[in-house]
């Protein structure tokens, strides 16, 4: 999915009705909606980190955006 919109709102109301996001991604959109955005954040950098570990080397230039 391409982020088209600059409202949390209306982000997480597509991605909730996009039949191309996952499940786990809709649930944890709809979760963080409602938490501090300062913790969300902090939580989605340390997810970041994670997942350029496990993917290693040969996936890293996917998260550099």
């Amino acid at each position: 999915m391409t982020v088209t919109s600059s409202n949390a709102n209306e982000l997480v109301v597509a991605l909730q009705t996009d039949p191309s996001v996952s499940y786990w991604l809709r649930d944890a959109a709809t979760k963080m909606y409602v938490r501090d955005p300062v913790d969300a954040l902090r939580d989605a950098k340390t997810l970041l980190e994670l997942a350029r570990l496990m993917c290693g080397k040969d996936w890293a230039w996917l998260l550099k955006e």
